[in-house]
């Protein structure tokens, strides 16, 4: 089923939920949204690139079954909130400095 709601893996995954949620937010949702951030990250980047010779741009991304519905909800919603503030939340966000 290509909508996502009658496969297994979407039924595994809601049942996981109910029992253990505290275990779903973590394997899954916290891991969509950090997928999800570099995806939209990297992609900001992409478009702050000025190069006449790449008017089109794709970026490609492999994620596990388990990941395509909830990530695909994150990516098309445009109320999410910048790549910056989802992964300071979820980790600690390293960057190199000019000293």
């Amino acid at each position: 089923d290509r909508t996502g709601k009658n496969d297994l893996m979407s039924k595994a995954i809601e049942d996981m939920g109910k029992s253990f949620p505290s275990i779903k937010k973590v394997i899954i949702e916290e891991r969509d949204d950090f997928m999800t951030a570099k995806i939209k990250q990297c992609a900001d980047m992409l478009m702050q690139m000025q190069d006449e010779n790449r008017k089109h741009r794709v970026i490609v991304a492999v994620v596990g079954a388990g990941h395509c519905n909830g990530m695909l909800d994150k990516l098309l919603d445009m109320k999410v909130k910048r790549p910056e503030e989802i992964l300071q939340t979820l980790v600690e966000t390293k960057c190199w400095r000019e000293i």
